[in-house]
């Protein structure tokens, strides 16, 4: 967990050292195109196959996934760390796991486990005392603040919405379909916009 902890907090430290030289919109870009790139690879190597065609109704609930869970959760992050600081951004991300905890507990996906409820309980406490919150200051770039937990909702919203379809299809076909779409969707709108 650990591990996990580091990444988080060094990927805010390089993504806002990043932004300072490139536009939102290009690394957003680059994130889409390469994860998709990557992740075929993965299925190539790992599965020894492309991502498989999905049924119409599969492929609406994954292009579904796909504009929450990778569009709109990336571009409240990219944005959120324009506008706030990094150590904001890492501390904030922390939330996904009450959230998702939360939402999944109040819509009744799971049953309510205290094992659940302890386990995010000390996950949240464990990450305050690791990325030390009195650095965090919510009065330094609220609304960057405030899209930041936008991100973390659109991730809660991920993982709930995504765990019945990689079940049945498996998360890594999920989420290569997902970021194969917002991919697709992109450039053909970059497309669209310089045909005009």
């Amino acid at each position: 967990m650990i591990d996990r902890f580091v990444l988080r907090g060094a990927w805010a430290t390089l993504a806002k050292y990043t932004l300072g030289y490139f536009p939102t919109g290009v690394m957003l870009s680059l994130r889409w195109s390469l994860s998709a790139l990557l992740l075929i690879a993965v299925m190539v190597v790992r599965e020894r196959a492309l991502p498989r065609m999905l049924s119409v109704p599969l492929l609406w609930r994954v292009a579904l996934l796909a504009l929450i869970g990778v569009v709109l959760q990336q571009t409240f992050f990219m944005i959120g760390l324009r506008r706030t600081t990094a150590i904001n951004t890492a501390i904030l991300q922390m939330i996904t796991p009450p959230v998702t905890t939360f939402f999944s507990l109040l819509l009744r996906i799971e049953k309510i486990m205290w094992e659940k409820i302890l386990g995010v309980s000390l996950a949240v406490v464990g990450t305050v005392v690791f990325l030390d919150v009195t650095k965090l200051d919510l009065s330094d770039g609220v609304v960057g603040n405030l899209l930041v937990c936008c991100a973390s909702a659109a991730s809660a919203f991920y993982l709930l919405w995504g765990r019945p379809l990689w079940s049945d299809i498996g998360s890594l076909t999920v989420t290569a379909w997902s970021f194969l779409i917002t991919y697709e969707s992109e450039r053909r709108a970059h497309g669209i916009h310089r045909a005009e």
